[in-house]
């Protein structure tokens, strides 16, 4: 070969990441904590700053908390996009795998038969839709796979029946939509480690809610705040 020629990469040394997208379908409903907890906790004792507290201070926490653990607090209906199928193709076929390409017989096939979904605790699933080449959206059988939500400290996970494929002939993005409840199902149900952090969180944010020249806070690196979310942080362990 010329040394000077520029030869690309071999596909499976390429990282090709695999795109997932949280669409939020419905707000929340209910409150995390009252407003009344919130003034209590910030020894506030008029309305001044009632609709600043419910309208900015009070949803920012909830964010922060919902944010650094992967959950959701209330229930909401929710539908996650993907890019890419976990494993299609025949075993010569380089195709996406996580952030990497692999060849398909260097592969564990097993775990390319299931998939993760984003948030948790996920309540139930819903569909589990893919979009063809010509556009039309097909619900996939339920019978052909298995939502799997019983652990609502780990990612749920969609699962391929035994004997059964992925679907085929899809569009090349954007090509797979599974529709979902997350979250609690009712404020009495949240842990109390969780709703405890949104008051600290919303302390913090309005013991710091002006703007100067000092260093701010991390507020989510305050020991407190760690101890009392670092156990209910969600990390994904999953290639996709």
């Amino acid at each position: 070969m010329n040394g000077n020629v520029s030869v690309p990469l071999a596909g499976w040394t390429v990282p090709r990441p695999v795109f997932k997208r949280l669409e939020e379908i419905g707000g929340p409903t209910g409150e995390v904590v009252s407003l009344a907890t919130v003034k209590a906790h910030l020894r506030i004792t008029d309305t001044s700053a009632d609709s600043y507290l419910t309208d900015m201070l009070i949803p920012a926490a909830i964010d922060a908390v919902q944010r650094y653990t992967n959950r959701r607090l209330l229930l909401q209906t929710v539908a996650m996009w993907m890019d890419f199928l976990p494993g299609t193709g025949n075993e010569n076929t380089l195709y996406g795998a996580g952030t990497a390409q692999i060849p398909v017989r260097y592969a564990n096939i097993g775990m390319f038969r299931w998939f993760e979904l984003f948030g948790a605790p996920v309540a139930s699933v819903q569909s589990f839709h893919f979009i063809t080449n010509d556009g039309a959206e097909v619900t996939f059988d339920p019978s052909q796979y298995i939502a799997d939500t019983a652990d609502k400290d780990m990612p749920a996970r969609i699962i391929l029946q035994r004997g059964t494929v992925w679907p085929v002939d899809l569009q090349v993005a954007h090509s797979l939509k599974v529709s979902y409840t997350l979250g609690y199902t009712n404020a009495a149900a949240i842990p109390a480690s969780l709703k405890h952090a949104v008051l600290l969180i919303a302390a913090a944010l309005w013991s710091n809610r002006g703007d100067n020249a000092d260093q701010q806070p991390d507020i989510l690196g305050f020991p407190a705040v760690r101890a009392l979310l670092d156990p209910y942080r969600v990390l994904r362990v999953s290639l996709l």
